[in-house]
């Protein structure tokens, strides 16, 4: 780890560097990588024993590669509504020199610059994809017209983000996510629609994501063209379980658009 420091009450980024980090894409800020940790919770370093070790998912941020750096922003769940996995564990006593198995990237699909008008939503967890998002779409130099929702713990959470004209920001404050579930979707409902093209995009809390997936597909008619719904965790379920749910209701999703 080549530094760290506190961006939100409940954001840290940790900035990686590593030999092949200069070959990552360019475009990879808004991806996941993959962090390595042992039976014990510690973060693994031996490439021979990757085999063995427990992974966790997490956005890239922001990427350098001339610098062979990535930065990776944790949430640290302090006030004991959540509790701190491994990685969150780690994020909170790294320093600068220890070391810790990435591997990836992977990607994360973009904000289709075609549409219209957006609708977006997030949990926490995605602020630094949708930073990224926003990032990459004002390098494109054009409009970007809709609504973005996200739901933190605490105010000060959301300040990270660098809102472009025409995108009207709600943050819906939540301090006990695992008891008021229902935060994020009732906050989309209340938004007035627009004209035109839409494009969906949102990446939270497994069952967060499914209502807004269920609203806009159910209720609203955007199809799967035009909609991108991801999970980052669901709520009382290890990594491994939220795979194996993931897995399933992405075929249930597959099925239901076949279907119909």
């Amino acid at each position: 780890m080549a530094s760290r420091r506190a961006l939100t009450p409940n954001l840290v980024p940790l900035e990686l560097e590593g030999d092949g980090i200069g070959d990552y894409p360019k475009e990879s800020a808004g991806g996941y990588v993959k962090l390595a940790f042992d039976a014990d919770g510690r973060p693994a370093t031996d490439p021979s024993g990757m085999a063995r070790v427990t992974l966790r998912t997490y956005t890239i941020r922001s990427l350098d590669t001339d610098r062979q750096r990535l930065s990776i922003d944790f949430v640290l769940h302090g006030d004991g509504t959540l509790h701190d996995g491994p990685a969150s564990a780690f994020a909170r006593t790294a320093r600068p020199g220890d070391g810790i198995r990435v591997s990836g990237p992977g990607s994360v699909k973009s904000l289709d610059p075609a549409a219209d008008w957006y609708l977006i939503a997030a949990d926490i967890t995605a602020l630094p994809a949708i930073s990224a998002k926003l990032t990459e779409r004002a390098a494109l130099g054009t409009p970007l017209e809709g609504h973005l929702v996200v739901e933190v713990l605490d105010e000060a959470d959301a300040a990270c983000l660098e809102i472009p004209d025409g995108l009207v920001l709600q943050v819906v404050i939540n301090p006990d996510p695992a008891r008021d579930t229902d935060a994020l979707i009732d906050a989309v409902r209340a938004l007035p629609l627009r004209d035109g093209r839409p494009f969906a995009w949102c990446a939270a809390e497994f069952g967060r994501m499914r209502a807004f997936r269920n609203y806009v597909r159910g209720e609203r008619g955007i199809g799967l063209a035009d909609r991108y719904v991801s999970s980052y965790w669901m709520l009382g379920r290890t990594e491994e379980g939220h795979k194996l749910e993931k897995r399933e209701d992405a075929a249930s999703e597959v099925a239901a658009a076949g279907a119909g």
